[in-house]
Protein backbone atom coordinates (compact mmCIF):
# COMPACT_ATOMS: atom_id res chain seq x y z
CA UNK A 1 0.00 0.00 0.00
CA UNK A 2 1.27 3.47 -0.92
CA UNK A 3 0.04 6.67 0.70
CA UNK A 4 -0.20 10.34 -0.27
CA UNK A 5 -1.77 13.56 0.97
CA UNK A 6 -4.63 15.07 -1.00
CA UNK A 7 -6.22 18.46 -0.43
CA UNK A 8 -8.95 20.81 -1.55
CA UNK A 9 -9.10 24.60 -1.44
CA UNK A 10 -12.17 25.85 0.39
CA UNK A 11 -12.06 29.03 -1.75
CA UNK A 12 -11.78 27.60 -5.25
CA UNK A 13 -12.55 23.87 -4.84
CA UNK A 14 -9.19 23.15 -6.56
CA UNK A 15 -7.99 19.67 -5.65
CA UNK A 16 -4.40 18.54 -5.54
CA UNK A 17 -2.12 15.85 -4.16
CA UNK A 18 1.44 15.13 -3.17
CA UNK A 19 3.78 12.28 -3.98
CA UNK A 20 3.17 8.63 -3.18
CA UNK A 21 5.05 7.29 -0.14
CA UNK A 22 5.79 3.81 1.17
CA UNK A 23 3.94 2.50 4.26
CA UNK A 24 6.86 3.36 6.56
CA UNK A 25 6.07 7.05 6.01
CA UNK A 26 2.40 6.83 6.98
CA UNK A 27 2.88 8.32 10.48
CA UNK A 28 4.89 11.24 9.05
CA UNK A 29 2.11 11.90 6.53
CA UNK A 30 -0.55 11.75 9.26
CA UNK A 31 1.46 14.22 11.36
CA UNK A 32 1.84 16.53 8.36
CA UNK A 33 -1.91 16.42 7.72
CA UNK A 34 -2.63 17.30 11.34
CA UNK A 35 -0.23 20.27 11.16
CA UNK A 36 -1.49 21.54 7.79
CA UNK A 37 -5.17 21.28 8.78
CA UNK A 38 -4.39 23.47 11.81
CA UNK A 39 -2.10 25.88 9.91
CA UNK A 40 -4.48 26.34 6.96
CA UNK A 41 -7.78 26.03 8.83
CA UNK A 42 -10.55 27.65 6.81
CA UNK A 43 -8.43 27.63 3.64
CA UNK A 44 -7.65 23.97 2.81
CA UNK A 45 -8.66 20.48 3.94
CA UNK A 46 -6.01 17.73 3.79
CA UNK A 47 -6.48 13.96 4.09
CA UNK A 48 -4.59 10.71 3.60
CA UNK A 49 -5.24 8.42 0.64
CA UNK A 50 -3.96 4.85 0.31
CA UNK A 51 -3.79 2.75 -2.83
CA UNK A 52 -2.51 -0.80 -3.06
CA UNK A 53 -2.29 -0.70 -6.86
CA UNK A 54 0.25 2.16 -6.98
CA UNK A 55 3.87 1.33 -7.72
CA UNK A 56 5.06 4.87 -8.55
CA UNK A 57 8.49 5.93 -7.31
CA UNK A 58 8.51 8.09 -4.18
CA UNK A 59 9.67 11.68 -4.16
CA UNK A 60 8.14 12.89 -7.43
CA UNK A 61 5.02 15.02 -7.21
CA UNK A 62 2.69 15.00 -10.18
CA UNK A 63 3.55 18.60 -11.07
CA UNK A 64 7.28 17.76 -11.08
CA UNK A 65 6.69 14.96 -13.59
CA UNK A 66 4.69 17.30 -15.81
CA UNK A 67 7.45 19.93 -15.78
CA UNK A 68 10.06 17.36 -16.79
CA UNK A 69 8.03 16.09 -19.74
CA UNK A 70 7.76 19.42 -21.58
Amino acid sequence: MMYRIEWISKYTSYRGHGSWFKPGNKKMLEDSIEFMNKEYRGQFDHWLVGDSSVSAPCGKASHEKAKGSS
